[in-house]
């Protein structure tokens, strides 16, 4: 069960597309973070993706540390 149904989430792509971020192409097969509500991609490869799920890993766990989660 997800928590926020607009959270992205990584996916093997079953078509091609293009990276939101960086504008490259995403093969049939490839990973890719997911933006269920606005139906964007980024790609792995370039490490647009993960770099946007690292920035949130580490914001959540500075919340957490400053009380922000109760």
């Amino acid at each position: 069960m997800k928590l926020n149904p607009r959270a992205p989430y990584w996916i093997t792509c079953r078509f091609g597309g293009v990276c939101a971020h960086c504008k490259l192409g995403i093969k049939k097969g490839e990973d890719a973070l997911y933006y269920p509500f606005s139906k964007k991609l980024l790609c792995a490869g370039q490490e647009c993706g993960r770099r946007i799920v690292r920035e949130a890993t580490e914001n959540k766990k500075d919340e957490f540390l400053y009380g922000a989660w109760k």
